[in-house]
């Protein structure tokens, strides 16, 4: 389980070659694709009575292995459809299935991020169970295994940090008429100090060239504060880790919507 801040980009769901998935069935308009998108305007929603299910199998992989240990559920209503006991589960033989966490009963629609020890299978298999009011819907969801930042960040690091986006009215007078507060923009500045060279190499740069760009999960502390995760992308397309001496300093200016 990651204690470091995380990077949740390189989903299953979007991989090539990637696992077979398998899934209720889809209702019109609301596309399994919306799912891995990246997009946090669109959802999935099943046509589907009953439990839920999306199963995913390495059979494709080399090894017929995936390792996982991250589940993030984003965009969704769960809590609002009364959705409970919420599982991801593992399995090598399709038969007997072991839960990656305790099952969960999201107590709000904002963001589930989910760390847990790695598992490595061939089967992984999201459950919602039967009992929801309405259908749940879902804008995102990533499985797979994030990449940790290996280190906290600095001091003067605020991860509360907003921005509200709001309309303002004037009379001809120049009076003020009203404010409609339109959204609110979350920008997280975040600076890192003596990383490891192999960190660089291995794992920072191989994700900002297959996703730097595209928006990705952002979590500053995934076991104390899973609820602080965020669906982010960099305010400008520019990554930079200058050397101190052998290590290597980062820094990240991150913009996300706030979810209300």
């Amino acid at each position: 389980m990651n204690a470091y801040p995380v990077i949740a980009w390189r989903n299953l769901l979007c991989e090539t070659p990637g696992p077979t998935v398998t899934h209720s069935a889809d209702t019109v308009g609301y596309p399994f694709a919306n799912l891995y998108d990246w997009r946090d305007y669109t959802q999935w929603m099943s046509s589907a009575t009953g439990e839920l299910v999306i199963k995913l199998d390495a059979e494709p992989l080399p090894g017929q292995v995936m390792t996982v240990d991250t589940l993030v559920i984003f965009g969704h209503d769960l809590h609002t459809v009364g959705v409970s006991g919420l599982s991801l589960l593992w399995s090598d033989d399709d038969v007997t299935y072991t839960p990656c966490f305790t099952p969960l009963t999201p107590d709000s629609d904002r963001i589930i991020f989910r760390s847990f020890a790695e598992e490595a299978h061939r089967y992984f298999k999201l459950i919602i169970p039967a009992g929801y009011t309405q259908a749940p819907k879902i804008g995102l969801l990533f499985v797979g295994a994030a990449m940790a930042i290996p280190a906290y960040p600095d001091s003067g690091f605020d991860p509360d940090a907003l921005e509200a986006d709001v309309a303002a009215e004037y009379s001809r007078t120049g009076r003020l008429l009203g404010i409609a507060d339109r959204f609110r923009r979350r920008e997280i500045k975040v600076n890192f100090s003596r990383l490891p060279l192999a960190f660089i190499k291995d794992e920072l740069m191989p994700f900002w060239n297959a996703h730097g760009t595209k928006p990705w999960f952002f979590a500053w502390d995934p076991v104390g504060h899973p609820d602080e995760a965020y669906l982010v992308r960099l305010s400008t397309p520019r990554l930079e880790a200058p050397y101190e001496k052998t290590l290597r300093n980062l820094s990240l200016t991150l913009v996300a919507t706030e979810q209300i």
